[in-house]
């Protein structure tokens, strides 16, 4: 997928520029609000390739939407939030805030 080298570009080119975030998504050439929309998806693969890979079997419905797809993104990866925040400290994620409205708030950790 696209994103994957998007998310990837901007990752490499804001730990190697040690620029900012704005200029890492210039440098990279990806657009912010791409990288935002499919924050899920990308980031999941990282941080879980298995958990990645099984998702996208079951997600395989071309009936299913584009929003569906990235809630269920979402919220797998939110199962993940320990090891998501360990990932973001390591610079192994970009510095974003993953923001989940379709999972209950108790269910998040708190910050």
């Amino acid at each position: 997928m696209e994103i994957h080298r998007r998310y990837a570009a901007v990752l490499l080119t804001l730990n190697e520029k040690k620029c900012s975030l704005n200029n890492a998504y210039r440098l990279a050439g990806a657009a912010r609000n791409t990288i935002r929309d499919f924050l899920g998806i990308a980031e999941l693969r990282i941080v879980n390739k298995v958990t990645y890979q099984s998702t996208l079997e079951r997600l395989g419905d071309a009936k299913l939407s584009g929003k569906r797809i990235k809630q269920e993104y979402r919220r797998q990866l939110g199962d993940l939030l320990p090891l998501v925040k360990q990932l973001r400290v390591a610079k192994k994620l970009l510095p974003l805030a993953l923001r989940m409205p379709s999972i209950p708030r108790g269910l998040c950790q708190q910050q």
